[in-house]
C-alpha cells in the first residue's frame, strides 16, 4: 500500500510539473508552435463551391470550376482539391495556387456529373 502510494504521488509529481512547463509556453510567430494561441488550418478553414453547366451529351449537369476561399493568411499557398463521390472514390482532382486574397477557381477537366458529387476535399499546403 505505501509503494501504491509514493507511485501515485511521484507520478502527480512529475505530471503536476509538466502540466506548468507546457501552460508556461508562449506563441509569438504565425508558424506551429507549443502554447495556447490558436492557429488556424487554412484546409479546415476553407470554403468551396463549384459551378455546373447542362451536358445534353450525359443528360445531366457537369461539374466545371472548383471554388476555394481560403482565410487571408493563406495567401500564395497551393491549393488543391478532390471531387469524391458516395464510396470516397475520386471523380476528379483539380490544382492551383490562392490568389492575393486566398481565393482560387480550378478547372475540372474531367467529365464529372454534378449529381455525383458528395464530398469535396480540399489541401492547401505552403
Amino acid at each position: 500500500m505505501k509503494r501504491a502510494l509514493i507511485a501515485l504521488l511521484a507520478g502527480v509529481a512529475v505530471f503536476g510539473s509538466v502540466f506548468a512547463f507546457a501552460a508556461a509556453l508562449n506563441v509569438t510567430s504565425d508558424t506551429l508552435a507549443a502554447g495556447d494561441t490558436s492557429v488556424d488550418a487554412c484546409s479546415d478553414a476553407a470554403d468551396t463551391s463549384y459551378t455546373t453547366s447542362w451536358d445534353r451529351d450525359s443528360g445531366h449537369f457537369g461539374v466545371d470550376e472548383v471554388t476555394v476561399e481560403a482565410p487571408e493568411a493563406c495567401a500564395h499557398m497551393t491549393v488543391q482539391v478532390a471531387l469524391l463521390d458516395d464510396d470516397g472514390g475520386t471523380l476528379a482532382t483539380a490544382d492551383g495556387t490562392l490568389d492575393a486574397d486566398a481565393e482560387a477557381t480550378l478547372e475540372i477537366v474531367e467529365d464529372v456529373d454534378a449529381v455525383d458529387v458528395v464530398h469535396i476535399h480540399v489541401l492547401i499546403t505552403g
